[in-house]
């Protein structure tokens, strides 16, 4: 897959979002929404490698390496630290639920026995890892079994499936009633393709999919401002949670048309200002800037309290240096020595192997072939 730039700095700038929003939740509430493309994005890139690699030899072995390489070191990490640190803090956290947060199942306790979780507070935000990971067990196993030409109705069940659960109220922090995000990125996958192939879309139909997707954002936006700005709302009409469940869904179509039309025009002139490389640096980080920025915040907090440290804009914005720079620390000794790694698990296409085959990849075929 050819990288695109533009994704990155998106990446990046959503990142940034995030850590604005922990930091000023009140005032920057919206912020929040990044979560949301956060999940376009992984839904996107995910079902891309799946549908270009599908015919690789090992390919899920290949597929979950490369995934554990990117994810996992510096989660357990910093989960290895929050566990060390945590007696010493002047508040220390409950631990009870740290087998969940080793296996990503961290939100899935609570959703079902309805009590709130204890765990410290600075590793809760890791909720969003857990849905991707649990995603990435689940997804390649669906893809297989539906098969491409089937992919819309896989993504657009799970839509369904994620907008209904919210509308029962169903805890909002599992995979089941926030999969649409990442079913709307797998469903633009499956229309557009990887970079190389939206770029051979015909002009007609890059056209057509660009007023679409704004068209459709346009009217989401719109509807989403005059319900914030002037209390418009049709809560008469529809429960409460089924409206606020459709807003969610909202989001996340303007995140799948954001993403769309960025793939589809990527290296436009009118995009430069998204090839700017220092917004893909942060892009490139982004991972370490979500991860370790909460953890930072909450640490400071803790001791703040305890020892009456000033809290106002400077030591904010003193905290936002902090976590750009641990997070690009960690990038340049830390993560990128070990992506090196995914050298090891390279995805090779039946053609690499003289038009055949391999053993075991068979079973794969449906993807492709649907």
């Amino acid at each position: 897959m050819q990288r695109i730039k533009e994704l990155d700095s998106i990446r990046g700038v959503a990142a940034l979002a995030i850590v604005v929003y922990h930091l000023w939740f009140p005032q920057v509430g919206a912020f929040g929404l990044a979560v949301d493309l956060f999940f376009v994005l992984s839904g996107y890139l995910i079902t891309s490698i799946l549908l270009n690699n599908a015919l690789s030899e090992r390919f899920l072995l290949s597929f979950y390496w490369r995934r554990s390489l990117r994810i996992w070191p510096i989660y357990y990490l910093t989960l290895t630290v929050l566990v060390l640190t945590n007696p010493f803090l002047p508040t220390p956290g409950n631990l009870e639920d740290l087998p969940y947060y080793l296996t990503y199942t961290q939100e899935i306790p609570h959703a079902w026995a309805g009590r709130e979780p204890t765990f410290p507070l600075a590793f809760r935000h890791t909720w969003t890892l857990a849905i991707e990971e649990q995603f990435y067990v689940f997804w390649p196993a669906l893809l297989w079994t539906v098969g491409r030409k089937r992919l819309a109705v896989l993504a657009s069940t799970l839509i369904g499936l994620a907008v209904v659960t919210r509308a029962f109220n169903l805890n909002q922090f599992i995979l089941i009633t926030r999969c649409d995000g990442l079913a709307l990125g797998g469903l633009l996958a499956g229309l557009v393709g990887d970079r190389g192939q939206a770029y051979t879309m015909p002009a007609g139909d890059r056209a057509r999919f660009t007023r679409l997707a704004l068209g459709l954002a346009g009217l989401v936006a719109l509807a989403l401002v005059a319900e914030r700005l002037f209390g418009a709302c049709w809560w008469g009409l529809i429960p409460t949670a089924t409206s606020e469940s459709l807003k969610k869904l909202g989001t996340n179509l303007v995140a799948f048309a954001l993403v769309g039309i960025i793939v589809i025009h990527a290296g436009h002139p009118r995009l430069r200002c998204l090839r700017d490389r220092r917004l893909v640096y942060l892009g490139t980080i982004s991972y370490g800037i979500y991860l370790y920025h909460h953890f930072l915040f909450k640490l400071w907090e803790n001791l703040a309290t305890q020892f009456h440290w000033p809290e106002n804009v400077a030591v904010d914005l003193i905290k936002l240096s902090a976590s750009i720079s641990l997070a690009a620390f960690s990038w340049h000794f830390i993560e990128r020595p070990i992506l090196g790694l995914k050298e090891r698990f390279c995805y090779k296409t039946a053609a690499s192997f003289g038009g055949e085959v391999p053993g075991g990849v068979t079973e794969l075929s449906s993807i492709k072939a649907g």
